[in-house]
């Protein structure tokens, strides 16, 4: 028999769960599929089907708050207008790391951002291959 793998939600622990489940409703546009206050984890998704979850990092036993950035699983999107959602970005808590940048080779913009609890996000906008 054959294993499978199947898809399931990047998971970002939060130091401030419901804080960070808001920044990404209000921010990125996700929207809330199912919410589990006892063991604080919330599933959230995207209209376009992107899925993360959010859990709270204390509860699941990891204080390594430190160094967020030099994080080794980044979660990535892509956007219609990638100004204006780094705009909003930087006016709601969150961080632009770099960018909007042009890849004149391939025709897109790209660049990336952090949300509130520092975690990295890479933008590219619809023409990246």
């Amino acid at each position: 028999m054959e294993i499978k793998i199947l898809p399931r939600e990047t998971v970002l622990l939060a130091k401030n769960h419901q804080l960070l489940i808001n920044w990404y409703i209000n921010n990125l546009n996700f929207k809330i599929i199912n919410n589990n206050s006892d063991i604080k984890y919330c599933n959230l998704e995207t209209d376009s089907g992107i899925k993360i979850g959010i859990a709270d990092m204390e509860q699941m036993g990891n204080e390594n708050y430190s160094k967020r950035i030099m994080n080794t699983v980044i979660l990535q999107i892509c956007t219609n207008d990638l100004k204006k959602l780094f705009k909003r970005i930087k006016n709601n808590g969150g961080s632009v790391l770099f960018g909007p940048s042009y890849d004149e080779g391939d025709k897109y913009w790209y660049g990336s951002i952090t949300d509130i609890e520092g975690n990295e996000i890479w933008v590219v906008d619809e023409n990246c291959p």
